[in-house]
């Protein structure tokens, strides 16, 4: 019984000391995160976006691609990857074989949680290398994409290819970030019968976020292309943030 002390001891001990090492690299890159992040993101909300402001984004996830799950999780907790697989497994069930896009994938924290549930085929895609490598170095894909921030990315997958395309924390953020003008393309690779899932912070999607076309995605519905599901609100997405959930079932390939 003493041993077991021993060992639950040193297992406390081995806790304690990894949540001070993760707090003191927290700590040590807070003022320099908030400083970067804000005069980063303060431009995206601009309507004239241009390349130095998405080349801007990417060396700002590049420069602290070491610290970007522990910060999203711990310091921002972030929860947008864990309520993206949780709707996957209400989604699909026990159809644990479908093929699954992860795009703008990061770090892989959707893919790991997917994992858990038993979800094995899924590919990821993304325009940052660094946080791309991160994502190859956990094994949790089955194939990575590294491409531009463009729509044009996804003209590398055939039609029909997916049974789910699938994007957390990314779309509908600002100007700069993917949004509507993506969907002709997302329409074209997710087979008919298949789902869209987009999920990001309810305060993307106000009326007074005006970089929002909701009419190009209105015109998919209206000719047949997909189907808008219910918009899911309200659950806890980060830290002073609830979630919206889009979900679109594509009726026909483009």
């Amino acid at each position: 019984m003493t041993r077991e002390n021993d060992m639950a001891r040193e297992n406390d001990m081995t806790r304690e000391n990894d949540m001070a090492r993760e707090k003191g690299v927290l700590e040590k890159r807070e003022a320099e995160w908030n400083r970067v992040s804000n005069e980063i993101f303060s431009n995206c909300i601009s309507l004239k976006v241009d390349q130095h402001t998405i080349e801007d984004q990417q060396r700002f996830y590049t420069e602290f691609s070491d610290v970007f799950d522990l910060w999203t999780k711990k310091k921002n907790g972030y929860r947008g990857y864990e309520i993206a697989a949780l709707h996957v497994a209400r989604t699909f069930g026990d159809n644990k074989t479908v093929k699954i896009l992860d795009f703008a994938a990061g770090t892989g924290l959707v893919a790991e949680e997917l994992l858990r549930l038993g979800f094995r085929t899924v590919d990821a895609m993304d325009c940052n290398e660094k946080l791309l490598d991160i994502s190859r170095s956990k094994k949790i894909y089955r194939d990575l994409y590294l491409v531009e921030p463009h729509p044009t990315a996804l003209h590398a997958i055939p039609d029909d290819t997916y049974d789910l395309f699938l994007s957390a924390g990314t779309f509908f953020v600002a100007s700069s970030y993917p949004g509507a003008e993506y969907f002709e393309e997302m329409t074209r690779i997710v087979k008919p019968g298949g789902m869209i899932l987009l999920v990001t912070s309810e305060a993307y999607v106000t009326d007074q976020c005006t970089w929002n076309d909701w009419d190009t995605i209105r015109a998919f519905e209206d000719r047949g292309v997909l189907r808008a599901g219910h918009v899911i609100r309200g659950e806890a997405y980060r830290n002073g943030h609830t979630a919206a959930v889009f979900t679109y079932e594509v009726l026909q390939t483009q």
